[in-house]
């Protein structure tokens, strides 16, 4: 190449590194790079974390109340009298709980039986797939052995053909072999005879004489020679018809030999197709029994624990429920007005009613205090306990506030407009000035606490999914301060209870670490961080998606 045509090439390469540069200078005027923003962050500490359900509830004076079982067993015990003043809470009465205690314990034995019909149901689906694949390679196992024996037969008669082939050389050889010796023999004979038959010396006059003749001698030997030469020739010819015949025979049982050994194959390869096809089938079968199982007793998973057997728990609840009514406790504070049955006799069963003339078992008048009804959601009555504390609101009294107790939970439901609801009713503790039936009230009622637990503000933890009352881990990002830099560290934390505003953290971090939060900075990560100095892998990387904030 001349030194003209390189100048060129260096000229042309230049323009374009000059293109090059203006063309990336007008891209990032009108592409600003995102400046970092620091990440907002919280404070791991100890705080207590609280779970909380809440519904808007009526103020209500109980007024008297008739108390009765909603089970019919006999009465064993009556521990107040007519006139006494009781509590609420308070033991009034106990009926026989005995047969309530065995449907209680049936409950249970039946949970446990479903649990154990469960993971029989589970392990006959993996039994059933093992069994097909064990049948496919039993099939290919016999489908190969099947071949090679077909193969085997092919081969066997191949090779007998080829000898069969081969012998009738050798057996036409042996009586040609036989055929020249008597020729030969006969040659001698004829020879020697035709010399001295003239004279006399024949076979018959040979055999006649007694004495010896030497001329007799070799003529006799002669004819032995002929004669053993016949027999052996005579044998020649019956040996190869016997061996052909051999040979013959030994093709036909080849053949007949491949013709069983391909029949026993297409038997085995139909017979092996319905083998896996029944194996299969079982599969299905355990498939549809498995799943059956699970919508029978209400269960929404695979690998559910004792709280998804829903039937059996809706059981258990029944009989709990049925087994607390041999209890008859005083539903709120006053005074035993009427006693409608004695030890003995089986408790009446009438409904419950604060409206007009009451009646019940057990009858309280002079109630003191108010109480409060709310209606929660089927999810949230669920969670809630007799004696659980709660915390109170009013519309019309701003100022005031009030606590108290969960006393008693409706069994039945109330359903408006496909809506369920369970009523339950508070105690109210000590007196509310200005406060009236027929009030509004918001109720919050505590249904988990960890005191003193170390916490966290839940936009900086990333879950796998939300747990309540029980452990789950997450990812934290943990804030350090290097080079006058943010740097986030993705760590692993064991979770125990979510709360309404902080997340317990069992392990993973200690309290006073600072950890990154949510932001909604213009310049973030994929994961919603901001962008800062992080670790290889960066927090997108660490967090990954899904959980309550997933990116």
């Amino acid at each position: 190449m001349n030194k003209s045509r390189i100048r060129i090439l260096i000229v042309n390469l230049v323009v374009v590194l000059i293109a090059a540069g203006v063309g990336y200078w007008g891209w990032s005027s009108l592409h600003p790079k995102a400046a970092a923003v620091a990440a907002q962050t919280t404070t791991a500490s100890v705080a207590d974390v609280q779970s909380t359900v809440s519904a808007s509830g009526t103020v209500l004076s109980p007024g008297d109340v008739g108390v009765s079982p909603s089970v019919s067993e006999p009465i064993t015990n009556i521990y107040v009298k007519v006139g006494q003043h009781v509590r609420a809470g308070t033991l009034m009465a106990t009926l026989n709980s005995v047969t309530l205690l065995d449907s209680l314990n049936q409950a249970k034995a039946q949970l446990a039986t479903e649990q154990i019909t469960f993971n029989s149901d589970k392990q006959a689906i993996s039994n059933a797939q093992l069994n097909v694949a064990q049948q496919i390679s039993l099939n290919a196992t016999n489908e190969a052995t099947d071949q090679t024996n077909v193969s085997t037969a092919q081969q066997t008669l191949t090779n007998d053909q080829t000898t069969a082939q081969q012998n009738v050389a050798v057996y036409a050889s042996n009586v040609a072999t036989a055929k020249a010796a008597l020729d030969a023999a006969n040659l001698n004979f004829n020879n020697y005879e035709g010399l001295y038959g003239p004279s006399g010396i024949t076979v018959p006059f040979c055999e006649s004489i007694d004495t010896i003749n030497s001329n007799c001698t070799q003529l006799i030997s002669y004819n032995s020679a002929v004669n053993s030469a016949q027999t052996q020739y005579n044998n020649s010819l019956i040996t190869q018809t016997q061996s052909l015949a051999k040979d013959q025979q030994t093709i036909i049982k080849d053949q007949a030999a491949i013709a069983s050994a391909q029949t026993t194959q297409s038997i085995n390869i139909k017979k092996d197709a319905a083998s896996l096809v029944s194996a299969q089938n079982a599969v299905v079968s355990a498939q549809n029994q498995f799943d059956l199982f699970k919508a029978q007793n209400g269960i929404d998973s695979d690998t559910p624990a004792a709280t998804d057997f829903q039937v059996a728990q809706s059981a258990i609840g029944v009989a709990e429920n049925n087994y607390n009514q041999a209890f008859i406790k005083a539903p709120v504070t006053g005074d035993v007005a009427s006693i409608s049955a004695v030890v003995g006799q089986v408790a009446p069963t009438t409904t419950v009613s604060t409206i007009g003339s009451v009646s019940g078992f057990i009858v309280l008048t002079n109630v003191a205090g108010l109480e409060v009804s709310a209606g929660f959601s089927e999810s949230d009555a669920a969670k809630i306990k007799p004696g659980e504390e709660v915390s109170y609101s009013f519309t019309a009294l701003p100022n005031a506030n009030a606590t108290g107790k969960v006393i008693s939970i409706n069994l039945l439901p109330t359903t408006s407009q496909s809506a369920t609801t369970y009523t339950v009713y508070f105690s109210i503790d000590g007196t509310v000035t200005g406060l009236k039936p027929g009030m509004t009230s918001t109720v919050q009622v505590l249904v988990n606490d960890a005191p003193n637990a170390l916490s966290a503000n839940p936009q900086a933890i990333t879950t796998s999914g939300n747990a309540t009352g029980a452990t789950s881990t997450g990812i934290v990002n943990v804030v350090t301060m290097k080079a006058g830099k943010q740097v986030l560290t993705p760590t692993p934390v064991v979770l125990g209870l979510v709360g309404d505003s902080l997340d317990q953290i069992i392990s993973g971090v200690k309290a006073g670490a600072v950890l990154a939060i949510k932001s909604s900075a213009s310049s973030v990560s994929s994961s919603g961080f901001p962008s800062v100095g992080v670790p290889a892998g960066g927090a997108a990387a660490a967090l990954g998606g899904g959980g309550r904030f997933g990116g």
